[in-house]
């Protein structure tokens, strides 16, 4: 089974939107990434401050798997707890609640 391969219905990343996870299941910490180069199995993503302004390291190249309908990839490298970017969580999803809202 390839799991890079995509359904018509799977989400997928989108050059120049921002992407976002949490840090250690708490909500209330999170990174963003903008996605600013794709491929069919690749994407390239570059860390924001949390101001918006991009970090000064290169966008890095990441490998895109697929599962549960969405593009994912894991920005800072695949390891034993490693966050993981997802397609179907653009900017603001969590961050949207005044409660996790950290003035970002």
């Amino acid at each position: 089974m390839n799991n890079t391969a995509t359904t018509p219905s799977t989400q997928t990343f989108v050059v120049g939107e921002v992407y976002e996870h949490i840090l250690g299941g708490d909500y209330r910490l999170f990174s963003r990434y903008r996605v600013t180069r794709r491929t069919e199995r690749s994407v390239w993503v570059q860390e924001l401050r949390r101001d918006g302004t991009e970090c000064e390291e290169a966008p890095q190249r990441r490998a895109i798997t697929e599962w549960s309908g969405a593009e994912h990839c894991y920005p800072d490298g695949r390891y034993r707890g490693a966050p993981v970017l997802s397609a179907n969580k653009r900017k603001g999803h969590y961050s949207r609640h005044p409660q996790r809202d950290l003035g970002v």
